[in-house]
């Protein structure tokens, strides 16, 4: 009996660790407003990966959709633990223009409102460092 005991205290001790012993990362709170060419942009999505060049975590994320007046902030879903913010460290941001729509048949397809080259970790020129006690990370990209 109490081997079996033993055993459902282990069980339950490695699932509150999570899969692979990982533990959740510090996090912090992170907002800000993001501009094209200067000015706030609506619907986009904003997206923090983990930068594994610089150490940093690459299985935990935060994304967050800006508002009409280029306004984000940042959630996670870790391991089924939901919250707001982003691990420290750094990152490489994706921002993706999701208010293009496929076009019509026959239509030409609306130009996204940023480039191309922040849709990919491998191409985004946007590496940013999250430090605690700075929750405000307004993002600059350009068209």
């Amino acid at each position: 009996m109490l081997r079996f005991l033993f055993s459902g205290v282990c069980l339950v001790s490695l699932a509150v660790a999570g899969c692979g012993g990982r533990t959740m990362p510090e996090t912090t709170p992170v907002e800000g407003v993001v501009r094209v060419n200067g000015r706030p942009q609506h619907g986009l999505l904003v997206r923090f990966l983990p930068d594994p060049e610089q150490g940093n975590n690459t299985s935990f994320y935060a994304s967050g959709t800006t508002d009409q007046q280029g306004k984000y902030v940042l959630e996670y879903d870790y391991q089924g633990v939901h919250g707001q913010g982003a691990a420290l460290g750094w990152h490489r941001v994706l921002v993706l223009d999701t208010t293009v729509a496929l076009p019509a048949p026959g239509k030409a397809q609306a130009p996204p409102s940023v480039s191309f080259a922040y849709a990919s970790p491998a191409t985004t020129p946007l590496r940013i460092e999250v430090k605690a006690g700075e929750p405000t990370i307004d993002l600059d990209v350009k068209r």
